[in-house]
């Protein structure tokens, strides 16, 4: 191979004439990466008229079955590792407050970072405004919203009115019904899995499945170290990636009296679960801002 050298897709052979340049292209493009043999096996343009030789032709489609098929193979090898990766992840922290933008005005005033409003949840009677902590995970601040009915959840939110306070946190998964069935198996009553659902405020619409855990200790119903799950529809507008930056996750820690079944259970589905052992059930969450650190803890229970 001392007469070859890798030459990259987009790169042309110096002084290649038009003609040949679209062969050149039409064999390779979608390969990674090809060979060009030194010894004139292409068009060097002395010629008027002069074109690709049949052995570069030859070449250059072996070499694209070639990638074809080690294009096809990576495939199958990063499904499988799909597979065997953990399928369980944070997702999001839920901050509770009585009124919306005086909390988007608490959070912007502690950290220099204003939480973008998210929209409305059709029938659930709250707004959220967001946070991003990470590619992958954000911060939601969620409040009632005036224009929809109260309910026992809103009522609650009501109570919140020192500080935004964890509420609870999220779980995301991309397979909702395997991780409901591996629960069930594990003796964990999980509730059924409903669809939720977003306007953003460019008319588009998130949605969602989830389910909420139930627990067998009923003095800790909200706030709740014990996270729900979720599973997004596929869009490229998670609100992690779409709400403003210059925050990060610190740290996070949820204490609850049911933690070890919980932990157990959900192991095989993820490799971080930063759920402790506690006899009281408490949350802990640190994050980074332009202003310093900032710490949030869950409210009392209501």
């Amino acid at each position: 191979m001392s007469d070859c050298i890798a030459v990259s897709v987009n790169q042309l052979p110096a002084g290649i004439c038009k003609r040949c340049a679209k062969i050149y292209k039409r064999f390779v493009t979608g390969a990674l990466n090809f060979i060009k043999h030194k010894k004139g096996n292409y068009c060097e343009c002395k010629k008027a008229g002069a074109s690709i030789s049949l052995p570069f032709l030859f070449t250059m489609c072996v070499v694209k079955l070639f990638a074809a098929a080690r294009q096809a193979a990576f495939a199958d090898i990063a499904s499988n590792l799909i597979r065997m990766l953990p399928t369980l992840w944070i997702d999001h922290f839920m901050l509770g407050y009585y009124d919306l933008a005086k909390g988007i005005e608490w959070f912007k005033r502690h950290t220099g970072i204003e939480p973008v409003f998210g929209g409305r949840h059709p029938g659930r009677g709250t707004q959220n405004a967001m946070v991003s902590l990470s590619p992958n995970v954000y911060l939601e601040i969620i409040a009632p919203d005036p224009d929809q009915p109260v309910n026992v959840f809103t009522e609650q939110l009501e109570q919140i009115k020192t500080v935004p306070a964890l509420i609870t946190w999220a779980m995301a998964t991309n397979d909702i019904q395997r991780l409901k069935t591996e629960m069930q198996n594990d003796k964990i009553s999980p509730s059924d899995i409903v669809e939720g659902s977003r306007k953003r405020e460019d008319g588009s619409t998130l949605k969602w499945k989830m389910f909420y855990a139930k627990t067998t200790d009923t003095r800790y119903f909200f706030p709740s170290a014990i996270p729900f799950f979720i599973e997004w529809e596929h869009t490229p507008f998670h609100p992690a990636q779409t709400s403003p930056s210059g925050c990060t996750l610190l740290s996070f820690t949820a204490h609850h009296p049911e933690a070890t079944r919980y932990v157990q259970s959900l192991r095989r589905s993820s490799l971080n679960i930063p759920f402790i052992k506690d006899d009281d059930m408490r949350m802990n969450l640190s994050i980074n801002s332009p202003q310093g650190i900032v710490n949030f803890i869950n409210i009392p229970q209501l």
